[in-house]
C-alpha cells in the first residue's frame, strides 16, 4: 500500500472518516460491545474482543484495500462510529457489504 493510502482521510462538513487506531478501542466499545446498539448485529462481549474484530479488519485492509473507517466529528474528533466498505471475515460468505455502527448518541441526526 502506498503511504498516501495509509493516510488516506474523508472529510465532510461535519464527519471525519480515517483508518481506526488502538486509541479508538475504548471509544469503539461503548457502542459495538452495548446489545441495544448492536441489535441487529454481533455484539462484542469485552474490550479485547473488541480489539480483536478492529485488528482482523485492518488484516483485511492490508489483504484487499477496504475496510470499515473510524468515523469522528470534526467538531470535537470524538470517535461516534465505525463502518463502510468491508468483507466480514467472522461471517465469511456473504462478499463485499456496506455497513454502519453508531453511538446512539450519533444516532437521528442524519
Amino acid at each position: 500500500m502506498t503511504p498516501a493510502r495509509e493516510s488516506f482521510t474523508c472529510e465532510t462538513a461535519r464527519l471525519c472518516l480515517r483508518r481506526p487506531s488502538r486509541a479508538d478501542m475504548p471509544a469503539f466499545f461503548t457502542f459495538l460491545g452495548d446489545a441495544e446498539a448492536m441489535r441487529y448485529a454481533h455484539v462484542d462481549a469485552s474490550l479485547r474482543a473488541c480489539r480483536r474484530r478492529i485488528a482482523v479488519h485492518e488484516w483485511m485492509r492490508r489483504r484487499d484495500g477496504y475496510a470499515p473507517w473510524a468515523i469522528e466529528t470534526r467538531t470535537d474528533d470524538q470517535s461516534i462510529g465505525w463502518g463502510g466498505l468491508y468483507r466480514d471475515p467472522f461471517d465469511p460468505g456473504w462478499g463485499p457489504e456496506v455497513g454502519y455502527f453508531f453511538h446512539p448518541s450519533a444516532w437521528g441526526k442524519g
